[in-house]
């Protein structure tokens, strides 16, 4: 397997997507904050809804776009 830009971007995809089901998939003291980092910067930065139906449909996604790439044999 030859890593190009390709295949490094889909497998940051990847991690991300990862991360961010786990994230959804459970309870922790962090998912309850009241206060988060970027509220001063609210109209620079909007809150991603940490919800399970986005985290199953964009790790869905990312499978979907891995499985194309690897058809054209990119990955």
């Amino acid at each position: 397997m030859i890593w190009g830009f390709e295949a490094i971007v889909y497998y940051l995809f990847v991690l991300d997507s990862s991360i961010y089901f786990v994230m959804a998939f459970s309870k922790g003291k962090l998912h309850n904050k009241v206060k988060h980092w970027y509220s001063k910067y609210a109209k620079y930065f909007f809150e991603f809804p940490l919800n399970r139906g986005v985290a199953i449909l964009y790790l869905a996604l990312v499978i979907w776009v891995g499985l194309s790439l690897s058809r054209l044999a990119i990955i």
